[in-house]
C-alpha cells in the first residue's frame, strides 16, 4: 500500500527496442520473435508513465536506460537469449545457422 505523498518506482523493460551488437537481421529476427510470441507486451517500458497517469498517479520524472552488457552469461541470465533462440529457430523464425 502507498501511502498519500509516497513515492512509487516501477520499471520494465521495452521489449522491441531490444538491441544487440552485431547481426542486424537476426537482432531483427529475434526481437520479432521474442515480441511477437515470448512477452505478453514488449512495449510495457514505454507505456508507463502513461498507465500511471491514468491510474491516478502524479509523474514527476522519468528515466530511462540503455545498458551495454560485456559479460553474455549476464545478458543471457536476464534476457534469455540462448533459450529464445532456440525456440526461435525451432519455430522457424531464425535459421539454425545463423542462431548458432
Amino acid at each position: 500500500m502507498l501511502k498519500p505523498g509516497g513515492l512509487l518506482r516501477i520499471g520494465e523493460p521495452d521489449w522491441d527496442s531490444l538491441v544487440v551488437d552485431g547481426d542486424l537481421e537476426m537482432n531483427r529476427a529475434f526481437n520479432r520473435f521474442t515480441c511477437s510470441t515470448m512477452v505478453r507486451n514488449a512495449t510495457i517500458g514505454r507505456q508507463l508513465a502513461r498507465l500511471a497517469r491514468a491510474a491516478g498517479f502524479e509523474v514527476e520524472t522519468v528515466h530511462t536506460a540503455a545498458p551495454v552488457f560485456h559479460d553474455f552469461a549476464l545478458a543471457d541470465n536476464i534476457f534469455a537469449f540462448t533459450r529464445n533462440t532456440e525456440r526461435a529457430i525451432r519455430a522457424g523464425a531464425i535459421e539454425r545457422a545463423d542462431g548458432e
